[in-house]
C-alpha cells in the first residue's frame, strides 16, 4: 500500500500487531462497503447490504500483509489459514507458509468454540500450574 505510494511504511508496522491489525480491520471494512455499493450503485446501503458486501469478500490479501481471506455466509472467519512466525535474534523469522488449521476439536454442533471452564463434550482441560512454576 505505501509501495504503490512511494512512501515508507510507518515505524510502528516494525514493532507491533496493533497497527497492522488496525489496518486490517479498516480495510475489510472498505471492502465490504465497496462490494455494497456494486450491488447498490445508488449509495443507498444498508447494514444488511454491508454484511452481505462482506461475504462476498475473496482472495483478499491487503498486499500479502494476511493470508487470501474469503469471508460467506457460513465462514466469516476468513478460511483459517495461519503462519508461524517465531523470534530470532530479537527480530521475527517466519517458520510456515500460509496453511489450514484444523478445526476438528470443534463441535460442529457448538454455536461456538470451547472455552474454559466448559463442562461436557469438546471441553477444554482447565489450566494447570506447571510443576517448575513456584
Amino acid at each position: 500500500m505505501y509501495k504503490k505510494e512511494g512512501k515508507a511504511a510507518p515505524k510502528e508496522m516494525d514493532s507491533t500487531v496493533f497497527y497492522n491489525r488496525g489496518v486490517l480491520i479498516a480495510a475489510l471494512h472498505v471492502e465490504a462497503i465497496r462490494n455494497a455499493l456494486k450491488a447498490k450503485p445508488d449509495g443507498k446501503i444498508t447494514g444488511e447490504d454491508t454484511k452481505k458486501g462482506f461475504e462476498k469478500i475473496s482472495n483478499f490479501t491487503l498486499g500479502g500483509l494476511v493470508p487470501p481471506l474469503k469471508v460467506t455466509p457460513t465462514d466469516h472467519e476468513g478460511g483459517g489459514l495461519v503462519q508461524i512466525w517465531q523470534v530470532k535474534d530479537g527480530k521475527f523469522v517466519k517458520v510456515t507458509d500460509w496453511y489450514a488449521r484444523t478445526r476438528t476439536w470443534w463441535p460442529s454442533t457448538s454455536k461456538r468454540p470451547p472455552r474454559i471452564g466448559d463442562r461436557g463434550p469438546g471441553a477444554l482441560p482447565a489450566p494447570h500450574a506447571h510443576a517448575d512454576a513456584q
